[in-house]
């Protein structure tokens, strides 16, 4: 019987071999340490440190470990610790990097061995060193605060905003809260200590910096994160407190304006300059806010005297005052100052600090002056004149109290200069003149429809001017005392109560009522009208009439809703523009990484062709080493052309230009050649540990269809070769189905890997052209791939789209129809093969300016016997054929001195018969079309396929 001793060594071999099978099938890298050396490991423990299966057996751990984490790590086997730590480990050539590890101590037949998995931290900390750098150059304040704890981070930018330092912040985590101004706080702590929201919000407040300076801010939080017992927010600052100034400015314009055209209609409306100064002491005392008191006064420039005309602001003290004085405010006079014109810039506004005796142009009695400011708290007193036609006409000081709001300059100085006009027109021979005849002419004069009307339900009208039929289509005899209809019942029904109401307020209030409604014409039209009117009353002081007038501003209201609809014209066009704008700035950037991305794709292959074919030219090379450069050089070259040919197809596909040809295409026969494709030019090219397998539909007997078998080949091809380039392990899947749906049959191809997968970001934008997803570790090219792709599915009727998780992989699905072969009336392509041909006493001349593409012709065509002429340019070619007519000539079309389309016109003139075909390296279709019709008999494109000049040459000679 075995011995305890050989018990304990086998199973020990055993576990030991169980532990080496389960880290060899692990994703992580995974080492087993014994006494402190390697006894097992995984390919991933070599792939990461970079050493050979045998280098690694039997080496010390501390071999691979930073001399600053022995100590660590010594403590940590010695200790059995199984939490993961940090420390920093080399590779074999030398280079250091991060690494987590983590351990844990087994007994395997009665021996103690460390299994320990290593995970490379580089990617991670790199990260997080790019999210710090992201925070610390972000022009915002960017925090976390916690529920429980207060605040636990804030950014550098907290310092220059605020004057705050972080750690100041952090030593009192309440510091921040408690510098919001107290008005707006409570909202921000009921939803940081009482909201049980799982999603950020956003909130402006005011804050105070160090200074006591206060700023606004928009503060957002953007994650709420519920962890155990507490609930952490992250957020971001922005100091917003010039935009809330901008926005502020911009209302208090927007204030002045309505101010000052309100102002303007309404004194439109006065008659007297009594009227006036009453009308200026009510406005600046609603200004005001009620916070001041207004007094106006006439000036009489010849005895440089002035009288108080109106006060407004003082109400029911005015009794009081005039007691204490003895006297009344209004009508108060007294004497100018003599130096009145030279202190005082009229119409500009003046402030005196609380010394009403010195205010403007007045001498004002000091016993007046103290009175004043003692009874109203008076502060200061601003001051400023009117002018009339040069000369100074009167003066309005505004008394403000320590309540009332600071005044705006420019505004009550623009007002002024509206009382100022108004008064020049008042105070005008002109404006007497009116003001005398006002009531004899005023029905003659007025543009629109006086009226007098009782004031009873049906307005019943004793009075109308002949401006209502103009108006309405009624006579004015139709309309008074209601003989054939009455006003009322030609307002429109909908506006009937808003009409009643407005009067009803107005009389009651005993002021004159404005008002906009709608009329229905005798015709039927409809009609906005303007009504401003007021209330009569006899003599116990019952209202009985209605006096008024009702002017036509239809043109004006359809005016506003033009320039309404022009408004929402000119924002949906500023929309458009910035969109078009984003779109451009987005094309823009897309096309600059496109043409980054295509300098590399051609010069890499360049590299190739230009380095080997210069390596071959220097030395002789064995015929191994030959053989090997060529076959570099050709596919090199290969890699050009396809660069080339997607250019070219993307611009096809922009002119409409590219056409299909079907033809009948076996499936599983061109799927399995892609497959094989993929696995020898970019799976066992780029070194890629991935499996790729094909699943057909067994239940298609028959896998062969119509359609573009060179358009179906490329998009599975572009499809696969993707997968495999940004799959770095794993597997792709490639197969189809057939399925049915209501337009028909239709054959679902999919192509699914387990590689990097599509962020959520690049998923908007993957079918756009030149786009390529930043990931790392993925293949670069064109950007032009998946966009040819899905135009080249769509063209044949067919849908592309894709799933796709981050780091999980994707899967790409095309719809395509199902054609039977059989069943598709279409032309059928087949492809000829070309047979060898001699074409020994022909001749052909080549017209071509590049020397090295007359060599290689000249290679293509030895073996045919034909002879060959050389000519340089168009003009040399003229000159051999009026030697010697050839039997055929290849034209090339771009050529120095005279080009091809020169060329073949010359040539028609003199023989329409001669063979010419043109010759170029440009692919378009309409390149094609123009050489064509320029009088070329065919057309072939560079690089030149020798069957296909062959077959050219065999066609028409």
């Amino acid at each position: 019987m075995p011995n305890s001793q050989t018990t304990r060594n086998t199973k020990y071999k055993e576990e030991l071999h169980y532990y080496k099978t389960v880290a060899d099938s692990s994703f992580e890298a995974i080492v087993i340490i014994e006494n402190g050396r390697v006894i097992a490991h995984n390919v991933q423990t070599r792939k990461l440190l970079g050493y050979l299966l045998m280098e690694l057996n039997g080496i010390s751990i501390f071999h691979v470990i930073h001399p600053d984490f022995h100590e660590i790590v010594e403590k940590s086997i010695k200790n059995g610790i199984k939490q993961p730590y940090r420390i920093v480990l080399f590779r074999k050539d030398g280079s250091s990097f991060p690494c987590e590890v983590q351990g844990r101590l087994i007994n395997a037949g009665g021996r103690n061995i460390r299994i320990t998995a290593l995970r490379d931290l580089s990617e991670k900390e790199d990260i997080q060193e790019k999210y710090k750098r992201l925070v610390e150059n972000s022009p915002h304040i960017t925090y976390v605060f916690s529920r429980k704890n207060g605040a636990s981070f804030w950014s550098a930018r907290v310092k220059e905003i605020l004057g705050f330092d972080s750690d100041d912040l952090l030593k009192d985590p309440y510091l921040w809260t408690n510098s919001i101004v107290e008005e707006d706080r409570k909202t921000i702590s009921d939803f940081i200590y009482k909201s049980d929201s799982n999603e950020g919000t956003s909130f402006r407040y005011r804050i105070k910096d160090k200074k006591g300076k206060i700023h606004w801010f928009s503060d957002t939080i953007f994650s709420v994160i519920k962890k155990d017992d507490d609930v952490i927010f992250e957020g971001i600052c922005e100091d917003i407190t010039d935009r809330i100034k901008a926005e502020k400015e911009f209302k208090e314009s927007e204030l002045n304006l309505r101010f000052l055209a309100s102002s303007a209609m309404e004194m439109a409306e006065l008659r007297s300059i009594d009227e006036i100064f009453n009308y200026i002491g009510k406005k600046l005392y609603h200004y005001t806010e009620g916070n001041s008191i207004i007094t106006i006064a006439e000036y009489d420039l010849t005895g440089l005297q002035y009288e108080l005309k109106s006060v407004t602001g003082i109400g029911s003290w005015a009794e009081k005052i005039s007691n204490l004085l003895g006297f009344n405010f209004v009508g108060m006079k007294g004497t100018i100052r003599a130096d009145y014109n030279s202190d005082y810039n009229p119409g500009k506004l003046y402030k005196f600090d609380n010394d009403i005796s010195q205010m403007s142009n007045m001498k004002i009695p000091k016993k007046v002056s103290k009175v004043l400011i003692s009874l109203f708290s008076i502060k200061d007193v601003q001051s400023i004149s009117i002018k009339h036609k040069s000369s100074l006409f009167g003066n309005i000081s505004i008394l403000r109290n320590n309540d009332c709001k600071e005044l705006d300059a420019e505004l009550i100085e623009a007002f002024i200069m509206q009382v100022s006009v108004f008064i020049d027109r008042i105070t005008s021979t002109e404006a007497l003149r009116e003001s005398r005849l006002r009531l004899s002419n005023m029905i003659g004069n007025i543009k629109g429809v006086v009226y007098r009307c009782l004031n009873d339900e049906h307005w019943t009208m004793e009075f109308l001017n002949k401006e209502i039929e103009i108006l309405t289509g009624y006579s004015a005899e139709e309309v008074i005392l209601n003989k054939k209809i009455s006003y009322a019942n030609l307002i429109h029904p909908e506006d009937k109560e808003l009409v009643f109401n407005a009067v009803k307020n107005g009389l009651l209030k005993e002021q004159h009522f404005i008002i906009e409604y709608r009329i229905l014409t005798k015709s039927g039209t409809i009609k906005w009208v303007w009504e401003k009117g007021i209330g009569i009353k006899n003599e116990v002081g019952n209202t009985i009439h209605i006096e008024g007038i009702i002017s036509d501003i239809t043109e004006i209201k359809e005016n506003e809703e033009k320039i309404k609809n022009q408004l929402k014209q000119i924002r949906s066009i500023n929309t458009d523009l910035s969109r078009a704008k984003e779109e451009a700035e987005e094309s823009d950037r897309l096309k600059s990484a496109f043409l980054a991305n295509m300098s590399h794709e051609i010069r890499t292959p360049m590299n190739s062709i230009i380095g080997f074919s210069e390596v071959m030219g220097m030395k002789d090379l064995p015929e191994e080493k030959k053989a090997r450069y060529l076959q570099h050089i050709s596919n090199s070259g290969k890699q050009l052309l396809r660069l080339i040919d997607d250019i070219i197809d993307i611009s096809k596909i922009e002119s409409n230009q590219l056409k299909l040809e079907y033809q009948n295409c076996n499936i599983d026969e061109n799927l399995n050649e892609l497959i094989e494709t993929c696995e020898r030019d970019i799976i066992n090219k780029l070194k890629r540990n991935i499996t790729i397998s094909f699943v057909p539909d067994l239940n298609l007997k028959n896998p062969v269809i119509r359609t573009d078998q060179v358009r179906f080949r490329q998009i599975l091809n572009n499809l696969i070769t993707n997968a495999a380039k940004y799959t770095e392990n794993g597997s792709i899947d490639v197969g189809y189905t057939l399925k049915n749906k209501e337009s028909g049959e239709y054959l679902e191809f999919y192509v699914r890997d387990t590689g990097i997968g599509i962020s959520k970001i690049d998923q908007a934008k993957l079918f756009s052209r030149f786009y390529q997803a930043d990931k790392i570790g993925a293949v670069q090219g064109t950007g032009l791939g998946l966009s040819i792709t899905k135009a080249l599915v769509e063209l044949l009727r067919g849908k592309i789209w894709f799933e796709s998780k981050n780091d999980k992989g994707s899967v790409f699905y095309v719809d395509l129809p199902y054609i039977p072969v059989g069943e598709n009336k279409q032309k059928e392509i087949f492809k000829m093969e070309i047979p060898e041909f001699e074409f020994k006493e022909k001749l052909i001349y080549i017209a071509e300016d590049d020397q090295s593409s007359v060599i290689l012709l000249e290679e293509y065509l030895e073996e045919t016997g034909i002879a060959i002429k050389h000519a340089e340019n168009g003009l040399k070619l003229l000159e051999l054929i009026d030697q010697k007519v050839p039997d055929i000539v290849l034209l090339d079309i771009n050529m120095p001195v005279m080009n091809g389309f020169k060329t073949i016109k010359e040539i028609r003139k003199a023989n329409n018969n001669l063979r010419v075909i043109a010759q170029t390296a440009y692919a378009m279709q309409n390149e094609k079309n123009a050489i064509i019709a320029a009088g070329c008999n065919d057309y072939i494109s560079k690089p030149i396929d020798r069957a296909e000049l062959i077959r050219l040459l065999r066609k028409y000679i």
